[in-house]
C-alpha cells in the first residue's frame, strides 16, 4: 500500500522490494517493525532513485503515520546494507533484482 500512495514506478517498486528484501539477511532490522522497514525502503529507494526530490511527502506521511525523523536510523541502517552489496547474501539479492523478468 505504502508504493501505491507513493504512486511508484516499476523501478521504484523494485528498488523498494529490494530494499526490503536485503532487511531479511541482517539480524539487526528484527528490532524493528515491519512496517517501518517498509516505509523506509519506499524513502530510501525514493532517494536513491532521485535525489532532487523530497524522499517524504505528506501523503505518505499521512497514510504511514510515520515522520521522516522517525524512519532516519532505519533509512541509514539499510543504505549501509544497499552498500554492502559484496556480502554473498546480498549479491544473490541484487542479481535477482538486475535481472530482467521473463
Amino acid at each position: 500500500m505504502f508504493l501505491v500512495v507513493a504512486r511508484a514506478s516499476t523501478k521504484l517498486q523494485c528498488m523498494s522490494s529490494f530494499l526490503a528484501e536485503l532487511s531479511l539477511a541482517s539480524q539487526k532490522f528484527v528490532s524493528y517493525l515491519p512496517s517501518r522497514v517498509a516505509a523506509s525502503a519506499v524513502f530510501l529507494a525514493r532517494w536513491t532513485l532521485d535525489p532532487s526530490q523530497p524522499p517524504w511527502d505528506e501523503s505518505l506521511q499521512q497514510f504511514t503515520t510515520y515522520k521522516s525523523c522517525e524512519l532516519k536510523s532505519i533509512v541509514f541502517d539499510l543504505q549501509a546494507l544497499q552498500r554492502k552489496i559484496e556480502d554473498n547474501v546480498c549479491t544473490t539479492i541484487h542479481k535477482k533484482y538486475s535481472e530482467p523478468k521473463v
